[in-house]
């Protein structure tokens, strides 16, 4: 019985955590999209809300696929941050506060490379701030990964 109920609290778990990395990346396109189209229409930014999801279908579709775009990012992310946190390559160990932390600081460097290769390449200005906004929900769930990792 016991088993059951562990089992089922461990499936409902797994569905709130997607749901939350759903939910922010959900926040990340609606703000990137509201940015992008309040200086496109020149209108103010929470009437930018009507145009993302009843304007026509097609800004709908391509906020969707922004959206889609972006978990499916943060999820690679995180799938490859964890295999290399478990590999234990290149990583920097200190100790503080009693603590010892570990950081992969070789995807820090790639992410920073990553963020000039965005910066230098002529992009519309919705790639450029969901792309930052992105990296910085990526270094945020990295941080977290270290402090959770933490001996």
């Amino acid at each position: 019985m016991n088993k059951e109920k562990y089992l089922k609290l461990k499936k409902d778990f797994i569905v709130l955590y997607l749901a939350r990395n759903g939910i922010m990346t959900f926040l990340i396109t609606l703000l990137t999209f509201s940015l992008d189209l309040s200086n496109y229409y020149q209108i103010s930014f929470p009437a930018t809300i009507p145009y993302i999801f009843f304007n026509n279908i097609f800004t709908l579709m391509y906020f969707c696929l922004l959206w889609i775009f972006n978990y499916l990012l943060f999820e690679l992310f995180k799938i490859i941050n964890d295999w290399y946190d478990e590999n234990h390559q290149q990583t920097l160990k200190f100790m503080y506060h009693e603590h010892n932390y570990s950081i992969s600081w070789m995807m820090y460097v790639i992410m920073a490379i990553l963020l000039v290769i965005i910066q230098i390449v002529q992009l519309p200005t919705l790639f450029h701030i969901d792309a930052y906004l992105m990296f910085g929900f990526m270094i945020l769930r990295s941080l977290k990964q270290i402090y959770k990792n933490r001996l």
